[in-house]
This record gives C-alpha cells, sequence and structure tokens, in this order.
C-alpha cells in the first residue's frame, strides 16, 4: 500500500529548493505500495524534527488511514488539524497519537485530507486503525497520561490504559474512551465488523480488568489472560472477556468474519486449558521435560462473545531431544536448539471463508504443505533468528465445478452457444467480464468462470 506521490513527500520532507527540513530526525516513518507481482510501486515518507513512527494502516477505494506516534512539532511542517494540535513548546518531552488521512482527487492522486495530534499531558503511544463503511475512523492506542481526552467519562486505571478514538471523514471526533486494570495492559489490533462495530484486542497482567457479565471468562485464569473487547459504532462497550489459560498468555491479532464472528491469534507460555473445540487442528500444547514451551493458537468467537466456535493450538514441536540444563551450573544453550517457539501474531478473514494466520516463528518445524514457497530445508538452522510464516485455512468444502455448454463445444462461424455455470452460487464471475450464470459466447475459445458462496468459497472451471 502506499500514501501519496513523489511530489508530495517532497512536499513533506523538503522545502521548495530541495533542502531537507527535518535534518536532526531520528526516525521517520514510511508507507510504502508493492504492485500485484511485487515490485516497488511507491513510497511516502511521514516525518518531521523528531521522531515519527507509524504504527497501523487501513486501506478503501478511496481512504487510507495511518496512526501513529510522535515527539515531533509537526507532521510534514504542519500543525493538526479541527484543533487536534500538537503543543510545539514542550513538543520533545512527550509523545502524542497521530492520524493521517488521505482521499482520492479528482484526478486519481492520492491527497492529504486532514492530520490530528492526539493525547494528554504524558506519554501515548499510536496502535492500529481502521476505517467503518461511512468513511470513520477508529484508531486505538496506549495512553500513560493522566488527562486522555475522552467523550464518556472513562478514567485512568492503572500506569498503562488502553484507548479507541473515533473521527470521522472530516478532523472531527465522534467519541473517545479509555480503559484497563491497575496491572499492565497491551492493546496489541483492532478490526472493525459489517456493522461498524469495533473488536480490539490484547493483553493484561490485572485482575480487574473490566469484563461484561456472560463473558466467555471473567476473571483471569493466569498471570497474564488475552482480552477481546467489543464496542458498538457508538463507542458503547457490548462484551468484554479475558481469553486464555493457567499460564502466560497474550492475544496479538483479531479479525472478523462477515457475521461479525471474531477470529483471534496469540501465543501462550505452555496453558493446556486455552479455549479449545473438539474439531482442533492441534488440541494440546507441546511439551518437554523440563521446559515450558511458547505456541501459537488461534480461536473464533460469535458475535455475542459468550460462545467459542472454534480453538485450536498452532504450533510446532521441539525438538526430540533437548539439552540437559544443569540448573545449578547453567551453560548457554546452543543456538542451534529447536524449542519450536512460535507467536501467531496477526489474522485475516476474507469473508467468512477463509482464514489467514502470521507467525513469528523462531523454530524450523512448522509444518508446510506441498509445493510451499519455502520450506524448513532453505532454513538456517539458527533459532536465535525469527522466520515469518504464513498459513491459509478454509472451511470450504472439496468441490469440482463444471461449465455445461448448450450445444455442441464447436462453435461455427455464425453460430452462438451459451455457457451454464452450475446452479446455488452466490456470485458468477466470467473471464469475459459478465457476472450472470449463463453466458452467450461466438468466439471459440477458453472461457473461466469464477463461482462463489454467500459464505465466500471459491470454485473455478475452464
Amino acid at each position: 500500500m502506499f500514501v501519496g506521490s513523489n511530489e508530495e513527500l517532497q512536499a513533506w520532507a523538503f522545502d521548495a529548493s530541495g533542502k531537507r527540513i527535518d535534518s536532526i530526525a531520528f526516525v521517520a516513518g514510511f508507507v510504502l505500495k508493492l504492485s500485484p507481482d511485487g515490485k516497488w510501486g511507491d513510497s511516502w515518507k511521514v516525518d518531521d524534527r523528531e521522531n515519527d513512527i507509524i504504527t497501523g494502516i487501513a486501506v478503501t477505494k478511496d481512504k487510507i488511514a495511518i496512526v501513529g506516534s510522535t515527539n515531533s512539532p509537526l507532521l510534514g511542517r504542519m500543525n493538526g488539524d479541527g484543533g487536534f494540535k500538537k503543543d510545539t513548546a514542550i513538543f520533545s518531552k512527550n509523545y502524542d497519537i497521530f492520524l493521517v488521512v488521505f482521499k482520492l482527487n479528482t484526478q486519481g492522486r492520492w491527497v492529504r485530507n486532514y492530520h490530528v495530534f492526539y493525547g494528554g499531558g504524558g506519554m501515548d503511544y499510536g496502535g492500529k486503525v481502521g476505517v467503518d463503511t461511512d468513511g470513520n475512523i477508529i484508531f486505538s492506542g496506549l495512553t500513560q497520561s493522566t488527562n486522555f481526552p475522552v467523550t464518556d467519562g472513562s478514567t485512568r486505571k492503572g500506569d498503562d490504559d488502553n484507548v479507541i478514538v473515533k473521527f470521522g471523514p472530516t478532523p472531527t471526533r465522534i467519541w473517545a474512551t479509555q480503559y484497563g486494570s491497575t496491572g499492565q495492559d497491551q492493546i496489541c489490533d483492532l478490526s472493525v465488523d459489517g456493522t461498524n462495530s469495533v473488536v480490539v484486542v490484547g493483553y493484561t497482567f490485572g485482575t480487574d480488568f473490566p469484563t461484561t457479565a456472560g463473558a466467555l471468562m471473567t476473571t483471569r485464569g493466569g498471570p497474564s489472560d488475552g482480552y477481546v473487547r467489543k464496542l458498538n459504532s457508538n463507542g458503547v462497550v457490548q462484551w468484554s472477556t479475558y481469553y486464555g489459560g493457567d499460564s502466560v498468555d497474550y492475544v496479538y491479532g483479531v479479525a472478523t468474519d462477515k457475521n461479525s464472528n471474531v477470529w483471534v491469534s496469540g501465543s501462550t507460555f505452555g496453558s493446556p486449558n486455552i479455549p479449545l473445540t473438539a474439531d482442533a487442528i492441534q488440541n494440546t500444547p507441546n511439551t518437554a521435560a523440563g521446559f515450558v514451551l511458547k505456541d501459537g493458537f488461534i480461536g473464533k468467537l460469535d458475535s455475542t462473545g459468550k460462545k467459542v466456535l472454534y480453538g485450536s493450538f498452532f504450533a510446532a514441536p521441539a525438538q526430540n531431544t533437548l539439552p540437559v540444563i544443569d540448573r545449578a551450573n547453567p551453560t548457554p544453550i546452543p543456538p542451534n536448539t529447536d524449542f519450536g517457539a512460535d507467536d501467531a501474531v496477526d489474522i485475516a478473514c476474507d469473508r467468512s471463508a477463509y482464514v489467514a494466520v502470521a507467525t513469528m516463528a523462531e523454530t524450523f518445524r512448522m509444518v508446510t504443505t506441498p509445493g510451499a514457497y519455502q520450506d524448513s530445508s532453505t532454513l538456517y538452522k539458527d533459532t536465535t533468528r525469527i522466520h515469518p510464516f504464513i498459513s491459509y485455512l478454509t472451511q470450504c468444502r472439496d468441490s469440482v465445478i463444471s461449465i455445461i455448454p448448450n450445444g455442441p463445444a464447436t462453435l461455427c462461424d455464425v453460430d452462438a452457444r451459451q455457457l451454464l455455470a452450475p446452479n446455488g452460487f452466490a456470485r458468477y464471475q466470467w473471464s469475459t467480464g459478465e457476472s450472470t450464470r449463463v453466458i452467450t459466447v461466438r468466439d471459440t475459445g477458453s472461457y473461466i468462470v469464477l463461482c462463489t458462496t454467500a459464505e465466500g468459497c471459491r470454485y473455478r472451471d475452464t
């Protein structure tokens, strides 16, 4: 994904003569667009005088929103819009959240719509961002301020509270809230569902994290648990729950499907009782005598947050024989020792049919499928390295579809022939560009149809 064009980049980072403005910048944010074939498409640098860190991006057909943290006095030589400005007198003493929204102009180019600075008098850090169907922007973050600006009267609970803020298509705040426990709380991801409700996930070490009556887990199960929290489009909490087992657990990623069910991903240090279902890919954690192993997991909750629709560990086993550790005289563990450690750090849904899971693997024992882009044979056998690992899951049935020609398969010059795709699908897309079940063709050649169910399962024939 990209933000802006080369000319706009110059306007943000250089003056009219081409002289660099932010010569004392430490960290600069950037956004990069890659084309479908993986080639560099465009890029944009977002920075000013100090540290400018982008932490989240959301893209629609006509809007791009980025969120992050900054202790610069300005961004692109400009203060915030709509009254949400940075205090330029004390800018370097604290971080604020920033939100930048871009839109397509009449020439089809991305231009800045607005940007705002948001925070209190202390340290405030940006998180993730989403765009709802009305073009509103919702972003998350973490605050250490005692005066973080909210609209619902919520108050600070601990040193690190989590925040959610909603802005409109213009720099107008719609609502803002903060929440947390007296322990440490970390917000990790955000998803906007089809009803414009927002679901956030993270983890907490607090025993008094705010949950709702009847939630899946109303008390903490281990030293730390993940959490899942849903708010409606007005910022009112619909439900809030812990998520984990009896050990150290984290929830890092969230996605919502077309039915507003909630998928989560995370990791656990040996909890045998994270939410699981009978059809789990892996129903027990990996274990090794004398060690606590780290496993990824995935889960699916219904839209009410009360029922587990799916739950599984999602991890690699440790090597068959681990080194014996002398606890009285410990020695360094060889760097190629494979404990099967992995974190399921993010998750995404394609309607209700497909789920993609991103894992950070400190292991070379994750199971790959035949023909995978990269399997373990090409990895360095050194678990001090972390390897990204991508999985694509589906609940769609294996099925073969057939195009039926209405008449002989061979066409003469003056002939026309109907091609019939199978009944029972929600959408049809032909290689001719037509989207009806039946098309009429007059030229000899190959014709492809993609048939999609209401849940998003895709089937193809030629």
